[in-house]
């Protein structure tokens, strides 16, 4: 377990739990103090977290203190004066990168390989690939909007905790809804997706508690053109979401998610057949933090300086 020891104001030491460590493999640990709470984030996301008043720090120790030793090895400490912020761990933790990345540039077979860290693979059902030439960078998918789909493993973002969610978009015909990419369980609201809403907006829908949160978000889109969606939210109750088209927010509200760790689905919902997307997909991403309005515009430039279509 990861414990972080503190002496609060009245002299007494208390300790704070935050979570198994994987024995013999490399694992970030960061611990947070800000004004009257204390936390812990392993591997990027938060672990636990209390109210808490501390005393002001006395001494460093790495690899020991008084008779308690460590016993393994430790690189890259670094000390900060302020607090920082989930998105700042998670970044430091990823580098930047996605927890989740499939780019659809196999060509060929029923495996879509997810090239993040958690290698969360997915089989496609149906779905057909795309070469270049109607792509927005490398290969695609195609999903034809009856029996298409491709599921992946467990989704990695789950309850309120900070997430991002991206992908570029060229949809067809709907004559409802439709989910290119879905993570999340939507039998039960707890989900969160990029797609087609109704009459030529796409949409979106979170959980709130166990109701639906749907926004749509922009006309004129419908144009038989790529479009590229983000999704962010910066966690916790009441956190706010950001809605992307081509790198322009079009919409800041507040929700509070419930994600669940149900099976990642893309062209379709997790439940029966509902929901089926008609169009392309290519890049679709999962971070477990929000992106800021900067790194939504590097995630769209770079994207579209690939290939322009």
């Amino acid at each position: 377990d990861v414990y972080f020891w503190a002496d609060n104001t009245d002299g007494n030491r208390t300790m704070l739990t935050g979570g198994k460590i994987v024995e013999n493999q490399w694992n970030q640990v960061c611990f947070v103090f800000d004004t009257g709470k204390r936390e812990i984030y392993i591997n990027g996301a938060k672990t636990a977290g209390d109210t808490f008043t501390a005393e002001p720090i006395r001494y460093n120790f790495i690899g020991e203190t008084n008779s308690l030793g460590y016993l393994g090895s430790i690189d890259e400490v670094r000390i900060y004066d302020y607090a920082r912020t989930p998105a700042q761990i998670a970044w430091d933790y990823n580098r930047g990168k996605p927890i989740s990345h499939w780019t659809f540039d196999e060509g060929t077979g029923t495996t879509a390989h997810d090239l993040g860290e958690g290698e969360n693979h997915g089989t496609i059902t149906g779905a057909t690939w795309k070469d270049e030439s109607e792509c927005k960078n490398g290969k695609c998918l195609s999903f034809d909007g009856i029996d298409d789909y491709l599921q992946a493993g467990a989704n990695p973002i789950l309850g309120s905790t900070p997430f991002s969610i991206s992908g570029w978009i060229k949809a067809g015909t709907h004559s409802s809804y439709g989910l290119a990419f879905m993570v999340g369980n939507a039998s039960n609201a707890q989900a969160a997706w990029l797609g087609w809403v109704q009459t030529a907006n796409f949409g979106t829908s979170n959980s709130i508690g166990g109701g639906f949160y749907g926004r749509n978000y922009g006309t004129g889109i419908a144009d038989n053109d790529w479009h590229h969606l983000i999704l962010t939210f910066s966690g916790g109750t009441s956190g706010t979401v950001n809605i992307y088209v081509d790198g322009e927010n079009k919409v800041t509200d507040t929700f509070t998610p419930n994600l669940t760790s149900a099976s990642v689905f893309m062209g379709k919902a997790n439940t029966g057949t509902s929901y089926l997307y008609n169009g392309l997909l290519d890049e679709p991403k999962i971070f477990n933090y929000a992106l800021t309005n900067e790194q939504v515009q590097l995630e769209y430039n770079n994207s579209s300086a690939v290939n322009f279509r």
